[in-house]
């Protein structure tokens, strides 16, 4: 194992484009970090006057172009098998889901108030103006109700509860099988 070390004894931040280290310093920046690279990728497609795009950053996607495009919702149990397709417009598209990352009775998301994986919640899939929003509103719907969000962010949801039932926004057209 290799020990922690100190943050601030570590790492120095200079400015808004430069940091020094002082140290091995390892920063994950987990999803929401791979939406914000995918926003950074559609950016600079965007500023080589690319009209048409889609960047698919390991399921974090963002798309750009005239016509809709179909995405399909992965299975929860079953990554070779989709339940449904959603019709996606400019904008990006992220998920969550239960699935992924596992650690006996754990999952990659954990309930700060219950220290527990949430289990009645599959996967969550959000469509925003941007990757980095998606990924952390797909996130935070396993913690709590869309409705806490709606009024602050502008996003179309669906989600899959361990039933197999869905609830979703008016705006997030799907076809489920």
């Amino acid at each position: 194992m290799r020990p922690v070390h100190d943050y601030n004894k570590s790492i120095k931040i200079l400015d808004s484009t430069h940091i020094e280290t002082f140290d091995s310093v390892l920063i994950d920046i987990g999803a929401l970090g791979k939406g914000y690279f995918v926003d950074k990728l559609d950016e600079y497609l965007k500023t080589e006057n690319i009209k048409k795009f889609l960047v698919n950053g390991s399921g974090d996607i963002r798309y750009f172009g005239n016509e809709k495009i179909q995405v399909g919702l992965e299975h929860p149990s079953d990554k070779n098998k989709v339940i449904g397709k959603v019709d996606m417009g400019t904008g990006a598209m992220c998920a969550s889901g239960c699935d992924r990352r596992q650690w006996g009775d754990y999952h990659h998301i954990i309930d700060p108030a219950s220290l527990t994986s949430p289990k009645n919640i599959l996967s969550t899939w959000v469509i925003a103006g941007n990757a980095a929003l998606a990924d952390a509103l797909a996130t935070c719907l396993f913690l709590a109700p869309p409705e806490n969000f709606e009024s602050k962010f502008k996003f179309e949801y669906c989600i899959l509860n361990s039933e197999m039932l869905i609830k979703k926004s008016e705006g997030f057209h799907a076809e489920f099988y």
